[in-house]
């Protein structure tokens, strides 16, 4: 009917049709979703109004979004999330031409974003739906400066104290970190130096911040979702982990493990038997002092009594399991 109506008609009927279809954006049926979302497509491209698409894209799939957040994390509300967000990459894969993504950020308020008290924060509501359009922003981050806006305000969420009126959120703030690391990962490889440049940035902003987990998080998330080669600073992420390895926060230790797998997972065999000694430096740097340098090496004074990562048993299966398989490989080769 969509396609069919004249312009005047569609003009007319076009909220009554979108009423019908609207329950049906979060249908357990695939066809039947994606059948409505081609209904709004059809509309957005016949009628051409940009504040029309502005205010359905802010009631159908913002505000629907908001709401199935704020209502907890039941079993249905998950659910109807994950198809929400698969309705909206469908209609971005569709219609291109419509750059829904971009009408996205601005509903967010991504292009003026700034920290400040003055400012709207960005919601655990706008991660969830950005991190759904990350894919299709993150060619143009360091080439289109609209499209930059996104990355910046998600680095300067991360990384700057926050408005009293969201500090100590932590959904929220992991939300946005998961939205950053999508987007990070989705960076094209012909940006791959400028992007780990970013990175390492990213990572001094943590340690002058304490939130060294976010680090960690998004290299581990990085290292499995990219889809390009990360040899080149593999050596820097597995350094900048193994420092945390013996951290106070018991909560922090525990991400090294994940991650570190993560970084040797996708790895070359040669290029994994090459970072074996970097676990040695780190485990000697955070374990023993030098007694004296005339001595050598080889005597050494105690400086803890274990590593905090290796009281657990995950963590000396890891380590040990990353180092042998490395040797193992090498030597086969």
């Amino acid at each position: 009917m969509a396609k069919a109506a004249s312009h005047r008609l569609l003009h007319q009927i076009k909220n009554r049709l979108t009423a019908i279809i609207d329950p049906f954006l979060v249908s357990e049926d695939k066809e039947i979703r994606e059948l409505s979302a081609m209904v709004y497509v059809t509309i957005f491209k016949r009628l051409g109004a940009p504040d029309y698409l502005a205010a359905t894209l802010d009631s159908a799939f913002l505000q629907k979004l908001d709401m199935y957040i704020r209502g907890g994390a039941t079993a249905q509300n998950e659910k109807d999330i994950e198809q929400l967000l698969a309705t909206i990459k469908f209609m971005l894969e569709t219609a291109p031409e419509l750059k829904l993504e971009e009408r996205i950020m601005h509903l967010c308020g991504v292009p003026t974003h700034s920290i400040n008290a003055k400012t709207r924060p960005l919601t655990k509501t706008h991660a969830v739906i950005l991190r759904a359009i990350a894919p299709r922003v993150a060619p143009f981050v360091f080439s289109k400066k609209f499209y930059n806006t996104l990355y910046q305000a998600l680095s300067d969420e991360l990384t700057l104290d926050p408005p009293e009126s969201v500090a100590g959120d932590s959904a929220r703030l992991q939300a946005l970190l998961m939205c950053f690391a999508e987007l990070v990962a989705s960076i094209p490889s012909h940006e791959y130096q400028m992007i780990n440049d970013e990175i390492i940035d990213f990572y001094d902003k943590c340690l002058k911040r304490g939130t060294e987990g976010y680090y960690i998080d998004l290299v581990q998330y990085y290292c499995r979702h990219t889809t390009h080669s990360y040899e080149k600073h593999a050596p820097i992420y597995t350094s900048n982990v193994l420092e945390h390895m013996h951290a106070d926060d018991k909560t922090l230790v525990d991400k090294v493990v994940p991650c570190i797998t993560a970084i040797f997972a996708k790895l070359p065999e040669e290029t994994q038997f090459g970072l074996v000694p970097l676990i040695r430096e780190a485990i000697e740097k955070l374990a023993v002092d030098p007694v004296d340098e005339h001595l050598g090496p080889n005597v050494y004074r105690k400086k803890v009594k274990t590593i905090k990562m290796l009281e657990t048993k995950e963590g000396v299966k890891t380590l040990a399991g990353v180092v042998l398989t490395s040797i193992a490989k090498a030597l086969s080769t």
